[in-house]
C-alpha cells in the first residue's frame, strides 16, 4: 500500500462533530464533509466540497462513516412505509438505509 494515501483522505461525518472543541476545528480545516441528514443542506454541500476537491487537482478519497439508527416503532414504520413505496418487502429486524447522500456523492465524484 502506497503510505501516501493516507494523506489523501477525507471523512464524511455527523455535522455535530464540528462543533467539538479543538478537533472540531481541526476537521474543519481539513474540509471533511459534515453531514446533517437532511438532503436539502447535504446535496449542496457534498456537492460543493468535491468540487473544491477536484479543484485541487489532487487525488482524494473519502471515507465514510455512517451514522447508524436506533431501531423504534417510529422507524420501523418509517421504514415500512419506504419498502411499501418502493415495492420492496417489509423487514421485521433491520430498517432499509437512507442512501440518497451516499448515491448523490458517488456521481459528483464521477464528474
Amino acid at each position: 500500500m502506497n503510505p501516501w494515501l493516507m494523506t489523501t483522505y477525507r471523512i464524511a461525518l455527523k455535522e455535530l462533530l464540528r462543533h467539538a472543541p479543538g478537533s472540531g476545528f481541526g476537521m474543519q480545516s481539513l474540509m471533511y464533509i459534515f453531514l446533517k441528514r437532511d438532503v436539502k443542506v447535504d446535496f449542496p454541500r457534498i456537492s460543493q466540497i468535491i468540487d473544491y476537491y477536484a479543484d485541487m487537482k489532487r487525488p482524494y478519497q473519502i471515507l465514510m462513516f455512517p451514522e447508524g439508527t436506533d431501531k423504534t416503532a417510529f422507524t420501523t414504520r418509517r421504514s415500512n412505509e419506504y419498502a411499501k413505496k418502493n415495492n420492496l418487502p417489509e423487514l421485521k429486524n433491520l430498517l432499509y438505509p437512507r442512501i440518497a447522500g451516499f448515491i448523490h456523492l458517488v456521481n459528483k465524484m464521477k464528474q
